[in-house]
């Protein structure tokens, strides 16, 4: 792991704790509105900052394992990519943090919105196993098939799942 991304909105005094014990085996990553407010407010629960980056930009909600950037390395090798999938909730501020983290980081963004590699997805409903194995529940293929609300292009489960190999790199993806 590189990096945790995290909201600094709901939940601070557990946020802090987050931040206090994860910068010391990696990177965090905070989301906020304002970095002076964020860095005095954990100064406050006495956590200090040495690994933390702060990107600021608009959000609605703390949940940033379901609209946050899903990091990939691109062909398999050392090319960090971000890749944005069409965010599964109406929540546009939410829906915009992987180009704010990829623009501030400095790690390419890929938007799953074009026809044909448009896919409506979350990452609370996605895990990997780090050995070419993904998981997630059907609603992915719910969402994106005839009776999905979100998607640009009707997609078949089979075409769900190449297009998770395609950019996620995975070569099984059980649902």
């Amino acid at each position: 792991t590189q990096a945790v991304c995290i909201t600094w909105t709901s939940y601070k005094s557990i946020l802090a704790k987050i931040v206090e014990e994860v910068q010391t085996e990696c990177e965090v990553w905070i989301l906020c509105t304002n970095a002076a407010t964020a860095q005095s407010e954990l100064a406050g629960y006495g956590v200090g900052t040495t690994n933390v980056q702060f990107i600021q930009d608009d959000y609605n909600s703390i949940w940033m394992r379901d609209y946050g950037p899903n990091t990939v390395y691109k062909d398999y090798v050392d090319s960090l990519i971000i890749v944005d999938w069409i965010y599964n909730r109406s929540r546009p501020d939410d829906n915009t943090s992987p180009d704010a983290i990829g623009s501030q980081m400095g790690i390419p963004v890929y938007e799953m919105a074009a026809s044909g590699t448009d896919l409506v997805h979350t990452g609370g409903n996605f895990m990997a196993d780090g050995f070419g194995t993904g998981f997630s529940s059907e609603l992915v293929d719910d969402e994106n098939g005839a009776g999905g609300a979100f998607n640009l292009t009707v997609k078949t489960p089979a075409q769900v799942d190449q297009l998770m190999d395609d950019w996620m790199g995975i070569d099984r993806y059980v649902k």
